[in-house]
């Protein structure tokens, strides 16, 4: 278990980790002592893609925890309520994951634009702007300089956010301007 897990384990944030996790199994199964988790749901060419095989854990996988919490948060309705599921997906990241962001690692980083992208239909004042501006740098960097396979998976997250892909860089400054002004 991780470091952060036991602090949470102990805090008020523990009900969501315990409670709701085991509540909503099968969807969205953020147990605090799950090491080995199941991926029926999670399309196989996104496993492909992560490189996630039978075989695969959290130990030999960086993308795995965080691809196995993110799927079934984009198959469910977001609200506000909802804010402290998509919270816990932060908790679960892992030192690997980490430091693949940190590289700048463009799976990684689509993945992070995905939990943005979640994050900023929580229409709550003091999150919903940032993870809109997050978001769309992430689909601005994975949109410049990723491959059609990055490409083809950007539309979630452009569209959470308002990017569009493909555009040039003046009309991307124009574009966020304006959603920004428009309070979006």
């Amino acid at each position: 278990m991780s470091d952060v897990r036991h602090v949470l384990k102990e805090s008020s944030w523990a009900t969501v980790y315990t409670k709701d996790a085991h509540e909503f199994r099968g969807t969205f199964r953020a147990s605090f002592d799950e090491d080995i988790l199941g991926f029926e749901d999670v399309p196989e060419d996104l496993k492909k893609f992560f490189g996630i095989e039978q075989h695969s854990t959290p130990k030999n996988n960086a993308y795995y925890t965080t691809l196995h919490i993110l799927v079934p948060l984009l198959t469910t309705n977001r609200t506000e309520k909802s804010l402290t599921r998509l919270m816990t997906v932060v908790h679960r990241f892992t030192p690997d994951f980490y430091q693949l962001l940190r590289m700048r690692d463009e799976r990684a980083l689509l993945l992070l634009a995905y939990w943005l992208g979640l994050m900023s239909e929580v229409h709550l004042w003091w999150i919903s702007n940032r993870a809109q501006s997050e978001c769309f740098a992430c689909c601005r960097y994975l949109d410049a300089n990723g491959d059609d396979t990055i490409r083809a998976l950007l539309p979630f997250p452009a569209k959470q956010c308002g990017y569009q892909i493909g555009k040039k860089e003046e009309e991307l400054e124009s574009v966020w301007a304006s959603q920004l002004a428009n309070g979006k």
